[in-house]
């Protein structure tokens, strides 16, 4: 099984490459919905276009099929990959049990996006382990 962080340097290559090949734009993604809530966190966070939040799609990634990683939000421009994975499911029972694998942060679930109250709610809690793991990393915690 590769590490976590070589299955998110693949995660990353095939970003670039959906990038270029416009399948995928991880700054602007291309369906209403995955916008939304790259939006919703990019509101939570108080960032302005200049630092922003990019939604990751790793379907069919290694991210994907060893850590269980279906994309991720990742804060833009910063030396240290800062990210927040999650994983897409309708199944109940997954979500009842909570995230398996060590990669997982969250589900993203079809409610999280249902209302706006709950798109909101959901980029809070994004915005909150980016901010948590930024701090980390740059000020020890602090």
């Amino acid at each position: 099984m590769l590490s976590f962080s070589d299955s998110l340097a693949d995660a990353e290559a095939r970003a670039v490459e959906r990038f270029r090949d416009g399948s995928w734009n991880p700054g602007s993604p291309n369906t209403a919905t995955a916008l939304e809530l790259q939006q919703a966190v990019q509101v939570s966070l108080r960032l302005t276009p200049m630092r922003r939040v990019e939604l990751v799609n790793a379907l069919g990634t290694t991210m994907d099929a060893h850590w269980g990683v279906d994309g991720y939000f990742r804060l833009a421009g910063t030396e240290v990959p800062i990210i927040v994975t999650f994983d897409l499911t309708k199944n109940q029972d997954k979500i009842r049990l909570g995230p398996r694998k060590a990669g997982t942060d969250f589900f993203l679930t079809p409610t999280d996006f249902s209302t706006d109250q709950a798109l909101n709610a959901f980029g809070h809690k994004v915005a909150h382990l980016l901010r948590k793991r930024y701090k980390e990393i740059h000020h020890g915690g602090r």
